[in-house]
C-alpha cells in the first residue's frame, strides 16, 4: 500500500498550495477514481 501512502502526502502537499480546495478535492477525486480503477 505505498502508493495509498504516496498519495496521501502528494495530496497533503497540493492542499498546502492550491488556492482553492474545492477545486482540489475535485481533481483529488478524479485523480483517486482513475488510479483505483487502474489498478
Amino acid at each position: 500500500m505505498w502508493q495509498a501512502k504516496q498519495f496521501v502526502s502528494l495530496r497533503s502537499k497540493v492542499c498546502a498550495w492550491a488556492p482553492d480546495r474545492s477545486w482540489t478535492q475535485a481533481g483529488t477525486a478524479r485523480l483517486a477514481g482513475r488510479t483505483l480503477s487502474s489498478v
